[in-house]
């Protein structure tokens, strides 16, 4: 009886003698902010958090000149002069087929941005582009988030694994580098990050389930404590627009179902998926090809469907809000069919502006999208199963009006960037309490 009463005066001692709540503030780190997906969900991240009250300040290598305060974009003269060998190095490494692979031997050294801005924490997202290297991470002795945008901080250097499993153990005999050698640079890599990190304060962050599913599975952070807090969008920027005025103002028909597909490097890319489109449009009956119209973004090739005889608007990569958000608006139906994808902000995009998405089954999507309620799931890999849900949306009115008003509501409930941002506060505070008593 003793014993327990002198635990709980323990307890309570600790609780009321805490100093108060530590100010919530953050070191965001991404190598960029505008482009491509990773880049825009981290800037979305930063701005939602900002838009709660959270101070964040984000730390960037690539970018125009920002008139945003707070982001700040290290100087030419931080970053190193690359040796011819690492230049061969990087470009070998980074595929004509955007397949990338990031040993991460140069970057900067972020020491001085942590001493200048004593965030209470580092949240990391896509570091890569020579912007930090691996050994430079155990620099920052502050708690770390590093929100995962892909696979390559558990890997010994690809971004995605490609049905490779051994990121599960110490790579090496890397399929991406052609390798059949045990200790290649993929083996070399695993073991400079297995080395560096181990002795960081590591809180691991993943979009979907998909993604927390292989970082379980990864020997480097199987240990670590993952949380899943899903991208964010602007409700103020990803809303509906009156279909027939944007389908007007872009040119495309008003009377025929407008199919939407759009990935940066749209066609690079062979993860995301574009020869299953191709594949399922040619199993649509001819008849209902006739009223299809193929919007696609992310290229200027408009010769793509030319076999499926499919009318084809291509736009490059866009760049105005206005314009993208017209076009999701004016689209049926947004086909989304990668193969390897952590979250998929066109999805949540899309959906925002009343789109429904059809993507595949086993992927990052397939947390987002609620299979015939708002959108379709298919068959991994099956261009039979994505042209069937394409006709089972195009093909009754009634049933594509149902799944618009559930997307919508979908994203207004889940994927609101300031719902979003709420989550990472309750995780920041929550790894600030804890510190206190380590």
């Amino acid at each position: 009886m003793e014993s327990r009463l002198k635990n709980s005066y323990t307890i309570c001692y600790h609780l009321t003698s805490m100093p108060e709540k530590p100010k919530t503030e953050v070191l965001y780190i991404s190598s960029g902010y505008t482009g491509g997906g990773a880049y825009i969900a981290a800037h979305r991240i930063h701005t939602g958090l900002l838009k709660i009250g959270i101070k964040s300040n984000m730390l960037v290598k690539y970018g125009n000149n920002t008139r945003e305060p707070d982001i700040q974009i290290t100087t030419n003269e931080e970053n190193p002069d690359f040796s011819i060998e690492y230049k061969a190095l990087n470009q070998y490494s980074i595929t004509k087929t955007h397949i990338l692979f990031s040993p991460s031997m140069v970057g900067i050294n972020p020491e001085k941005y942590i001493h200048f801005f004593d965030p209470a924490i580092v949240q990391l997202h896509f570091i890569n582009y020579e912007f930090i290297k691996i050994e430079d991470l155990s620099y920052i002795k502050k708690p770390i988030v590093w929100r995962l945008p892909d696979c390559w901080a558990f890997t010994g250097g690809c971004h995605y694994p490609d049905g490779c499993k051994k990121f599960q153990e110490a790579c090496g005999n890397c399929p991406l580098l052609n390798s059949n050698e045990e200790m290649d640079l993929s083996r070399k890599v695993w073991q400079r990050k297995k080395t560096s990190w181990e002795k960081l304060n590591l809180t691991i962050v993943v979009p979907t389930l998909w993604m927390k599913d292989l970082v379980q599975q990864s020997s480097l952070f199987c240990h670590l404590p993952i949380e899943i807090i899903p991208n964010g969008v602007d409700l103020e920027k990803f809303y509906p627009l009156d279909k027939d005025a944007c389908r007007k103002v872009l040119g495309f028909s008003c009377e025929k179902k407008i199919i939407l597909y759009g990935a940066h490097h749209a066609l690079n890319d062979p993860r995301k998926g574009y020869e299953y489109i191709q594949q399922a449009i040619k199993k649509i009956p001819q008849e209902e090809r006739k009223n299809i119209e193929f919007v696609i973004f992310g290229t200027d090739n408009e010769q793509l469907m030319e076999e499926t005889r499919l009318s084809v608007k291509s736009f490059g990569y866009i760049k105005e809000h206005l314009i993208l958000q017209m076009i999701y608006s004016a689209a049926d139906v947004m086909i989304v069919p990668s193969t390897e994808e952590a979250f998929g902000q066109t999805v949540i995009e899309a959906m925002g502006c009343g789109t429904p998405v059809i993507a595949f089954k086993e992927t990052g999507p397939e947390s987002i999208i609620d299979h015939k309620i708002n959108g379709y799931l298919a068959n991994y890999k099956s261009s039979y199963d994505l042209a069937k849900g394409i006709c089972w949306i195009l093909n009754s009115k009634k049933r594509l009006q149902l799944l618009s008003k559930n997307a919508i509501k979908k994203v207004r409930q889940v994927y609101d960037i300031k719902i979003v941002a709420k989550q990472y506060q309750k995780l920041y505070e929550r790894i600030l309490i804890n510190s206190l008593f380590d």
